[in-house]
């Protein structure tokens, strides 16, 4: 399994987490505050025998998995945590979903290509074409999320303008928190009335989404929301003036006008279908009348699991069934909201990287994985590594604070994901400053269309300010891809290493090339994964002495396909049966197919070539 997105001591966000299991071992797993990747993360690889299997866990509220081994049988089991109640009539109750995914082998590399591949073609979201959903760039307003406060319809405009005209190639625009009536008034927390502040916005954002689209963005808008937490105060109005009802807070106590939880925390009950269907209109029309690209999600209430517990305290024997409904309910807003013909998906943020477990990446993307310190590029290469190990799909933002009026070339290649929010502000940027954004966000250009493909980590696996960390991605059909190659700031990190790449064919000739370096070479593809690349670091990039590059690979040359008997450039069944009759006679090969077919290099075409092909074809081994 890995680390949630919360840094834990010597590891980074989403960093691998092994436990070998001794006969007698239990462990139990369960988010901390009922969002569901807060502290702990439901995915496991399970190695066992010469085989795994993958197991995820669907349940945005508070899961569970118990995991024993008696010295022969592991015992893996999932629920929600809490949930001891009847049913009223017309009520339904909904279980976790739990997806396993079983293979062969224990090669770590190719066990989690597999799941990348099982979580790209068969969970994520396609278009109406079929097709899944490609990066973009995307920027807040450059001066930070007060000027989403305090700002307007002409602050927005004018923002991206610039960044546009200088050069820097957005895919979409991101407006965040404080957009509604009062978010520049109270604090970005109050919120409640999801109703668009027609003083700032008079064309309830439509004038942004359409500047966007004339500016050339593909994308559009991203919108923040955070429909499950309501800040109204239970003493004023808010209720009425908006057509809320109090009675749609959790735990809410009519008799003394109280609710469970703190002020500006109470959970909105998504649960109530009367109070699901005021959201899922209230959050439609703000989406349908701004023609707004992509619904941002937050859920910034750490008092989540200590509400439940109260309820479920109060109310025994229907223990687990507010959290039962509150789940259910917030799936079908977004089951509602999906369908809009303006939205091009969903950001899942949860205070960054809370909400991520299978069920929510089904139907959504993790812009924003993490809230853990932005600037430590350290910890940064390493999650976004281990996050993509799990999900094709991730963005990163370009840092904050001093990263808001600087960036560099190890920071930009730090953010390189599907996605990535350039939070800069560039307007006291030099001109050389701005070409360097603009030169880095062309070279993101060039490599993202390889973020679906295999992916391989290079280097030890650390968050070290003395070592280098590296990992690739590799197209194992055209056999070219890219890595990126960071050398940490630690005053014993060397300016050189061979860096041995991996997943190529190992007697096809490759190319390699870099960003930032003049050398290029080639060899084979057994010489660059035993050998390596010679890769020298020494530009410093920042001031720390932290230094990177980007390594480009193509395939220049084609060595046989063996198994493949037919030619046609793939091992299958086909190819199996041929060389089975040419084996025994039965037709013809010519010298080309021989070659090909004689698989374990014997020289001649036997009953055995036959049968690895076979093994081969159905993914029973890897390799000849």
């Amino acid at each position: 399994t890995s680390y949630s997105d919360i840094n834990n001591a010597n590891t980074a966000p989403y960093m691998n987490r092994e436990i070998y299991l001794k006969s007698g071992d239990e462990y139990t797993f369960a988010p901390s505050t009922g969002r569901s990747t807060e502290n702990v993360f439901p995915y496991y690889n399970i190695e066992h025998g010469n085989e795994g299997t993958f197991m995820a866990i669907g349940w945005s509220g508070t899961w569970q998995s118990d995991i024993a081994f008696d010295g022969s049988v592991t015992t893996v089991t999932a629920k929600q945590q809490t949930f001891d109640t009847y049913l009223k009539t017309g009520e339904r109750a909904c279980t976790p979903l739990a997806a396993f995914v079983e293979y062969d082998g224990r090669n770590l590399d190719r066990s989690a290509n597999l799941w990348r591949k099982w979580i790209s073609e068969c969970n994520m979201r396609k278009d109406q074409n079929g097709d899944i959903m490609q990066g973009g760039r995307g920027a807040s307003v450059t001066g930070g999320e007060d000027t989403n406060k305090t700002g307007n319809q002409q602050t927005q405009i004018y923002q991206f303008n610039y960044l546009l005209d200088k050069g820097v190639d957005l895919n979409w625009w991101w407006i965040d928190a404080g957009w509604y009536i009062d978010g520049n008034t109270k604090t970005w927390i109050h919120v409640g009335n999801w109703t668009m502040d027609t003083d700032r916005f008079p064309n309830k954002l439509l004038s942004v989404s359409e500047a966007c689209k004339n500016a050339g963005m593909k994308g559009g808008v991203i919108l923040w929301f955070e429909p499950e937490r309501n800040a109204f105060s239970l003493k004023d109005n808010e209720f009425d003036l908006y057509g809320a009802k109090k009675e749609w807070i959790v735990g809410y106590n009519g008799a003394k006008n109280t609710a469970v939880g703190p002020d500006d925390y109470h959970i909105f009950d998504l649960g109530n279908n009367e109070a699901l269907f005021w959201m899922t209109d209230k959050i439609k029309t703000v989406l349908t009348e701004g023609n707004i690209s992509i619904y941002r999600e937050d859920f910034n209430n750490g008092w989540t699991l200590r509400i439940w517990n109260q309820i479920n305290a109060a109310e025994p024997d229907r223990a687990g069934m507010i959290e039962n409904g509150g789940v259910q309910g917030h799936l079908r807003l977004w089951d509602n909201i999906l369908p809009l013909d303006n939205i091009e998906m969903i950001d899942s943020c949860a205070s960054g990287g809370h909400r991520l477990e299978l069920e929510t990446m089904r139907r959504a993307v993790a812009l924003h994985p993490t809230d853990y310190n932005y600037n430590d590029l350290t910890a940064r290469h390493r999650a976004s590594y281990g996050l993509a190990c799990w999900f094709p799909f991730t963005g990163a933002n370009t840092g904050f604070d001093n990263y808001h009026t600087f960036t560099d070339k190890y920071i930009m290649r730090s953010s390189f994901r599907q996605s990535i929010a350039c939070q800069v502000n560039i307007e006291g940027f030099s001109e050389q400053r701005k070409q360097l954004l603009r030169d880095c966000i062309s070279e993101w250009k060039s490599i993202n269309g390889y973020f679906y493909d295999d992916i391989y980590e290079l280097t030890d696996s650390n968050v070290s300010g003395n070592e280098w960390y590296a990992y690739s991605y590799i197209n194992p059909d055209e056999q070219d891809g890219f890595a990126l190659v960071f050398r940490h700031f630690g005053e014993y990190s060397p300016e050189t290493q061979n860096i041995r790449l991996k997943g190529l064919n190992p007697n096809d000739t490759y190319e390699i090339s870099f960003a930032d370096a003049d050398e290029v070479y080639t060899g084979t593809g057994t010489e660059f994964m035993s050998i390596g690349v010679p890769v020298t670091l020494n530009e410093k990039e920042l001031d720390d002495g932290s230094d990177s590059d980007v390594i480009f690979i193509k395939r220049t040359g084609s060595a046989v396909l063996y198994g493949d008997t037919d030619e046609n450039g793939e091992v299958n069944v086909t190819d199996a049966l041929l060389a089975l009759q040419g084996s025994v006679g039965k037709i013809s090969l010519s010298d080309s197919q021989v070659t090909a077919a004689d698989v374990d290099g014997d020289g001649k075409i036997t009953v055995t070539d036959a049968l690895l092909i076979l093994q081969k074809a159905v993914a029973k081994i890897d390799a000849f």
